[in-house]
């Protein structure tokens, strides 16, 4: 059976947490609660990654006795981000700050204050960091702007309204701009504003639901490849008017995740009894699953 040295271990191990590790260092420091919102579940997860993190490494032999003699797990945290800046560049920027200009303080001072997020997350993320940053910029009477990186991931999928994106208005704003945490807005002139780590505050944008849905609406090619799906399944189920339940099974990173909180992934008998209960309850269910992990589910999700 293989059996993994411990330079190994340590690969595997930042390579399962590296995405986590590096918002960690580069939001730790301003992950706080604030009167505008609670923090969100998945700020509490990164403050718990480092601990975690250090945690496996002390509770194995080989991976305390390789990080004394050969690694110094703090440098390689250091090194991912300091915490000094919020500002994350996007790898793509020059596709979109062509036309950008240097930062003009006197307008700067002058101009509608901005409030921008730097969300490093996936889709479900940035749909909330959207939503958040939309609803509390009405509320403060104050601009939103989205980086290059939230635009491009939301915009592959929703026909978003037009928006102000960072690196279009300005071409250094890493180097030159003062950001100053949103729960500091003095104002709503002169500054810019960004958002606490990963926000998603329902409180705030609730009331702007109606805008976000019909922000939030998929291109009609994956509405269409959608509709294709459920219709096969239809077919193949032999049902005149099935209803579709939907089984959200992720596991992958959140394994870790969970892990940080003493909890650990639900297995099959979770799924067993959750579809006998919609079996007793709903006439033609017929159960559509979702995963990070397709394969563990074909085998372990009977519907």
């Amino acid at each position: 059976q293989f059996q993994p040295s411990a330079i190994q271990k340590i690969i595997m191990l930042l390579n399962l947490e590296l995405k986590l590790l590096v918002i960690l260092i580069i939001y730790g420091p301003r992950i706080s609660k604030s009167s505008l919102g609670k923090m969100s579940k998945c700020a509490k997860n990164f403050l718990k990654t480092q601990e975690a993190i250090r945690q496996n490494v002390a509770n194995d032999e080989d991976l305390s006795r390789t990080v004394e003699q050969d690694l110094d797990i703090d440098k390689i945290i250091n090194e991912l981000g300091t915490g000094r800046s919020p500002c994350i560049y996007s790898e793509n920027a020059h596709e979109v700050n062509r036309n950008c200009k240097n930062v003009n303080f006197n307008e700067l001072q002058q101009s509608q204050s901005i409030l921008i997020d730097f969300n490093n997350g996936r889709l479900g993320n940035q749909m909330s960091s959207f939503a958040s940053t939309f609803a509390l910029s009405k509320q403060l009477n104050i601009k939103q702007m989205l980086t290059h990186h939230t635009h491009a991931m939301l915009s592959k999928y929703f026909s978003l309204p037009e928006v102000n994106i960072l690196e279009s208005h300005f071409c250094n704003p890493c180097e030159d701009l003062q950001f100053t945490p949103v729960e500091e807005a003095s104002g709503s002139f002169g500054q810019v504003l960004y958002m606490p780590a990963y926000p998603n505050m329902v409180n705030v944008y609730k009331q702007f639901l109606d805008t976000l849905r019909k922000t939030f609406v998929f291109h009609q090619k994956y509405q269409e490849k959608a509709q294709s799906f459920l219709q096969k399944v239809k077919t193949d189920s032999k049902l005149d008017n099935p209803t579709f339940i939907s089984i959200h099974n992720r596991r992958g990173d959140y394994n870790f995740a969970i892990k940080s909180y003493g909890g650990n992934l639900v297995g099959r008998k979770y799924f067993d009894l959750a579809v006998s209960l919609f079996r007793e309850n709903i006439k033609d269910a017929v159960f559509v699953v979702v995963s990070d992990d397709i394969e563990w589910a074909k085998e372990n999700i009977i519907g």
